[in-house]
């Protein structure tokens, strides 16, 4: 489990010993109260589990009954539900292709872009409304990073890859946001690289945007008085 993050913690305790639970409207409350008391006696205070805004609303107050803390655990960056919407919100590989019309690896992969002022401020605000759902005292957050440019070598067979340099098709985030806001500041645009992928400063803007981004999170997290793990 994710230590707690940022550096300005509300005035709650973190719980010691955790779970990741998968959640559903379909389990009865009974049943998710047989759980939760055995959860309690086997000595866990935490529980990350995703699932809808009325889920949780069932949900939390039950964890309260069981002096259990949960952690509404939902996707951050990987979201594909705005895409109808906003296609200008979506990640684009170094080939210019956005996920939405090729997701890579896998059908749901569906990446923000974690630059995107927009994306920023949905996102913050998505978790702080989380945070208020009666009974929830955290949220924890999941998929916050680019998509994968080196699958696991143990994964790479079943895709028919060999990924031993950087694959422009899994390369991101090229999008105009991205490109903009970087050669604002260094002066040019990556993609006129001959191999962008050796860039060192287009490589550490690229994790600083992810930095920038949970950073805005915690803060309205915190604001709120509640946790982020």
């Amino acid at each position: 489990m994710p230590s707690l993050l940022g550096n300005t913690i509300p005035n709650l305790n973190s719980p010691d010993n955790w779970v990741w639970l998968n959640g559903s409207s379909r389990i009865s409350t009974d049943r998710w109260k047989n759980l939760l008391e055995r959860l309690s006696k086997g000595g866990f205070n935490g529980i990350a589990c995703n699932g809808s805004d009325q889920f949780y609303t069932e949900f939390a107050p039950l964890c309260k009954e069981y002096d259990i803390q949960l952690h509404a655990w939902r996707w951050t960056v990987n979201r594909g539900q705005y895409g109808k919407d906003h296609p200008e919100w979506y990640a684009v590989n170094r080939n210019g292709d956005s996920v939405l019309d090729k997701p890579p690896y896998v059908g749901h992969y569906r990446w923000l872009c974690p630059s995107n002022t927009e994306v920023r401020d949905l996102l913050r605000d998505d978790y702080v409304k989380l945070t208020q759902l009666p009974g929830m005292t955290g949220v924890h957050l999941d998929y916050v990073r680019y998509c994968d440019i080196f699958l696991p070598i143990g994964l790479q067979p079943k895709y028919n890859l060999v990924q031993d340099y950087e694959m422009p098709e899994f390369d991101y985030c090229y999008c105009d946001t991205c490109r903009g806001k970087f050669e604002q500041t260094h002066g040019y645009d990556p993609k006129n690289l001959d191999d962008p992928s050796k860039d060192k400063a287009w490589h550490q803007f690229r994790l600083d945007q992810v930095v920038e981004l949970v950073d805005e999170i915690v803060t309205g997290v915190h604001d709120v008085g509640s946790l982020i793990s």
